[in-house]
This record gives C-alpha cells, structure tokens and sequence, in this order.
C-alpha cells in the first residue's frame, strides 16, 4: 500500500483536496551548490501572454499554472529542451528551500510549486543547470 502511494506522489497524481500534485522535479546535490539557480520568466510575445507549467517535460504534459514576463522561478534540472523549475505560488514571494546546498539527490517537496518549462522563454540561469 505504501509503495503505491509513493508511486503514485511520484507521478504526480496524489493530492489532497483543494492542493495542487506533486510534480517530479529532480534535485541534484552538487558540492557546495544548491540544486537550483535563480531564473526568470521571458521573451513572451504580445499583452496577456503566458507561459504554461506543465506536469512533464513535453507539450504533451498538462497544463498546471501560467508564468507571466518577468516571474522569478527557480531552475533545477534540464530535459532536452525543457527546465523542471520551482516557483512560490501567486500570493507571494517565498523561501522555495533550493538554493542551499543538498547532500543527495531527491524530488522537490518543499513549500512552493514545482513543473517543466520551455527554455526558451527561461533566462537568467547559472549554466550549471544540470542536463
């Protein structure tokens, strides 16, 4: 039954009421590091435009949330041509819990949200962002 439920955490399909799923973004440890670098939402075309958080690393996954220019995220891994990032939720900035060093690999589960995005509307990244 548990390794069920933790299957099911790691695909994104567990969540409470009213909560958003957990999204499988890695976080990898890095000698003195922390897992993810500052970047930001950019290069979107026209008033009203956003760009779409998904729950995998294609266009195909579903939509979870929208970005607008100028939104600060956090990235922590990169897919091809897709960033898995973590970023606060619409009601404020917050302590997302990446930027410190990590001693092992794991999953985001920290306070914020987390999903994939196209890297060519993400800048601003160290580009030691793990491929």
């Amino acid at each position: 039954m548990r390794r069920a439920l933790v299957c099911l955490a790691a695909a994104g399909l567990a969540s409470s009421a009213g909560a958003q799923p957990r999204v499988p973004v890695p976080l990898i440890a890095a000698e003195g590091y922390g897992p993810c670098s500052t970047a930001v939402v950019r290069d979107l075309d026209g008033a009203g435009a956003f760009l779409a958080v998904r729950s995998g690393p294609s266009a195909r996954h579903r939509s979870l949330a929208r970005l607008a220019n100028g939104a600060n995220v956090f990235a922590c891994v990169r897919r091809g041509n897709w960033f898995g990032i973590v970023f606060a939720p619409e009601s404020g900035r917050m302590d997302c819990g990446v930027l410190q060093p990590r001693r092992v690999n794991a999953f985001y589960s920290g306070p914020c949200r987390s999903g994939w995005v196209h890297e060519r509307y993400l800048g601003g990244y160290a580009d030691w962002v793990s491929p």
